[in-house]
């Protein structure tokens, strides 16, 4: 449980630096693409004035209109409609982080469904020496089922003899004889141990 709580917030974290990081960087290139823009603009009215595009009236009027945009924008009535764009651009933005959520937890929850967490901790269990033998009986039958393989079932059955739950260990040996093992031999070795 606590390393889900670790793994969202670190997953948190991520979105939300990710998130900051792009915020910072828009805000950080609207002033230099509004200088780019008007210096370009600028030569543009220039030469279309030289061209005989426009008049002089014209160019002058739109010299106007560019320096009242400019100086709107760096005057901070212009940021509304940067905070504007900027919100209209969140809703894809918290789509997006709630996909990338509902992923990263969907499939973790979903290969830890799968068996593989099991195994895991069992084979953890054996190296520190702490499983007990219920624990081992456990696992056997997990692999058991899982596999449907007869030796996986034989070793069941050989489980349950030892602590003699002779029932268990018939209703495990005949689960071994459903699918039987290729080898003949081993075929007698589960007939001996379910006679027995």
């Amino acid at each position: 449980m606590f390393s889900w709580i670790i793994m969202g917030a670190i997953l948190i974290l991520s979105l939300t630096y990710v998130a900051y990081y792009v915020k910072r960087t828009m805000l950080e290139s609207a002033e230099p693409d509004l200088t780019d823009f008007s210096n370009i603009r600028a030569i543009e009215i220039d030469e279309e004035c030289q061209s005989g595009r426009i008049s002089q009236v014209e160019a002058t009027q739109l010299k106007a209109d560019l320096a009242t945009e400019v100086s709107l924008v760096e005057s901070g009535k212009g940021q509304d409609f940067t905070k504007r764009v900027l919100a209209s651009n969140r809703l894809p933005g918290q789509v997006f982080a709630f996909i990338l959520v509902f992923a990263t937890l969907g499939s973790v929850t979903l290969y830890q469904s799968l068996g593989f967490p099991r195994e895991v901790t069992f084979t953890d269990q054996i190296t520190k020496g702490t499983i007990t033998q219920e624990g081992m009986s456990d696992f056997l039958v997990f692999r058991a089922q899982k596999n449907k393989r007869a030796q996986d079932w034989f070793f069941v059955g050989q489980d349950k003899i030892s602590q003699q739950d002779y029932v268990g260990a018939q209703y495990a040996f005949e689960q071994a004889l459903i699918n039987p093992p290729e080898d003949p031999q081993d075929v007698v070795v589960i007939l001996t141990e379910y006679a027995q």
